[in-house]
C-alpha cells in the first residue's frame, strides 16, 4: 500500500469518469493509489475494468438508516453526501495523505503543490473565486458562490491526522439531511458546508494556484492560453487539475448555458482539451455503465422516485417515520400511496421548487411564481436579462 491516495464517488452509469481519472494518476503518480466508492451495486461483473483501482461500496461504510440515507437525495446529491464518508473510509485504512476528487477531473501533471501543503496543513481547499468578477450582471458572477459556497467541493485533501478527523466527521454528520441542493435556500448540497471549515478548524489552507482545480469559473478569472510545447496553461500557470464540469460530450453547450461571460467557441485550446478528455472518458466505457442507470433512481416496483418523495424522507414527514426501506413499496403498497399523496404539495417544502414549482410538480406552476424563480436567477448570476 502506497501512504498517498486519491478517492472519489460515483454512481454505477458514471464509472467510466472515476475510471478515466484512475488513469490519469496512475499516469503522473506511481507512488499513490486510487480509491472508487461505488454509490449502487453493478448489473455486471466489473472486475475486468477496476483491476488498477481498489473499489468499495457505498452500502458497506456503515452509515446509520442507509436505505433512507440513500433515498432521500437525487443520485447526483447522494453522491456528493457520501465524499466525507469515503473520506473516513481511506481515513481508518491509514493513509498519510488524502485527496477526493469529483470524478469528472483529469490529472495532467504531478500533484506537487499539494503534497507539498498537506505536509504543513490539515486540510486544503481550493477557493472558486482567486480574483474579483467585474459587476456587470453577467453569469456567473460573485452572487453565485455567496450561494454555492466559497470552496468547490470538487477537490479536498487532508493529512491523516486529529484535525481531519474531527473535519472529515463533522461533514459526515451534516450530509445526514443536510446534503440537498437548494441554491434559493443557500445550500448547494456539500459543498457550501466547505465554507465555515477555516472558521471551525485549524490548520486549514486554501490553495490558491489557478493551475488546480481549474473550471469553468477560472477561465473568467485567468487567460486561458497554451506554452510553447502547447500545454494549457491558466494565468500562466501549467494546469495540473481540470475540473470538467458542466462539459457533458452529450451536451456540448452546457458550457455555454451555465455562463455568458464568454461565447462557446472562444477558446480554441480548450476544445482540444475537452474533446481529449471526452475520448479518455469514452475509451473506459466498454462495458457501457452509461446505459446501467442507478439504481437509487425508481422503487422495487420500478416506479420513478418523485423529487417530493425524496424531500418526504429527507425531512421525516410524520407519514414516514416509521418507514425503514422507502424503496420497498411492494411488500407495503400503501408506501406508494403515501408518497403519491405528498406530490403536489411537496413543492412548498424547497425554496427553489416554491420559486419555479415545474421544477418537481408541473400543475401546481404558476406565471408569477415562474418570474419570481428568474428574478431569483438572475440575483445569482444563472441568468442573464434580455437586452
Amino acid at each position: 500500500m502506497n501512504r498517498k491516495a486519491i478517492v472519489t464517488v460515483v454512481t454505477r452509469n458514471y464509472l467510466h469518469f472515476a475510471l478515466a481519472l484512475a488513469d490519469s494518476a496512475k499516469r503522473h503518480h506511481d507512488d499513490l493509489d486510487v480509491l472508487i466508492c461505488l454509490a449502487d451495486r453493478a448489473p455486471v461483473n466489473i472486475t475486468s475494468v477496476t483491476q488498477d483501482v481498489e473499489l468499495f461500496y457505498a452500502d458497506e461504510l456503515e452509515i446509520p438508516d442507509w436505505k433512507r440515507f440513500s433515498f432521500q437525495y437525487t443520485p447526483f446529491e447522494l453522491s456528493c453526501a457520501l465524499k466525507p464518508y469515503a473520506m473516513n473510509y481511506v481515513l481508518e485504512k491509514g493513509y498519510d495523505e488524502i485527496i477526493y476528487l469529483d470524478s469528472d477531473m483529469r490529472i495532467y501533471d504531478r500533484l506537487e503543490e499539494v503534497f507539498a501543503s498537506l505536509a504543513e496543513s490539515s486540510i486544503l481547499l481550493t477557493p472558486h473565486l482567486l480574483s474579483p468578477f467585474p459587476e456587470d450582471g453577467k453569469s456567473p458572477g460573485e452572487n453565485l458562490f455567496l450561494a454555492a459556497g466559497t470552496f468547490n467541493g470538487g477537490f479536498v485533501a487532508v493529512r491523516n491526522d486529529a484535525t481531519a478527523k474531527r473535519f472529515v466527521a463533522w461533514w459526515s454528520d451534516r450530509m445526514k439531511t443536510h446534503g440537498h441542493k437548494d441554491l434559493a435556500a443557500s445550500n448547494d448540497c456539500d459543498q457550501k458546508w466547505l465554507s465555515l471549515v477555516p472558521g471551525l478548524f485549524e490548520n486549514v489552507k486554501a490553495l490558491r494556484n489557478p493551475g488546480y482545480n481549474t473550471g469553468h469559473w477560472t477561465l473568467h478569472q485567468y487567460e486561458f492560453s497554451t506554452d510553447a510545447s502547447g500545454k494549457p496553461t491558466i494565468g500562466g500557470n501549467p494546469i495540473v487539475l481540470f475540473h470538467f464540469s458542466n462539459f457533458s460530450p452529450s451536451k456540448p453547450d452546457e458550457f455555454s448555458r451555465c455562463q455568458n461571460r464568454f461565447p462557446g467557441d472562444a477558446f480554441p485550446a480548450l476544445d482540444a482539451l475537452v474533446a481529449d478528455y471526452h475520448a479518455a472518458v469514452a475509451e473506459k466505457n466498454g462495458l457501457q455503465c452509461d446505459q446501467w442507470g442507478c439504481a437509487f433512481a425508481h422503487v422495487n416496483d420500478g416506479s420513478k422516485i418523485h423529487p417530493g418523495w425524496r424531500e418526504a424522507i429527507r425531512r421525516n414527514f410524520p407519514l414516514f417515520e416509521n418507514v425503514v426501506d422507502p424503496f420497498d413499496v411492494l411488500s407495503n403498497p400503501q408506501v406508494l400511496a403515501k408518497f403519491r399523496s405528498v406530490e403536489a404539495k411537496s413543492y412548498k417544502w424547497r425554496s427553489d421548487w416554491r420559486l419555479n414549482p415545474a421544477m418537481v410538480y408541473p400543475t401546481p406552476a404558476t406565471k408569477p411564481m415562474k418570474n419570481k424563480f428568474k428574478s431569483f436567477l438572475y440575483k445569482i448570476g444563472l441568468r442573464k436579462k434580455a437586452a
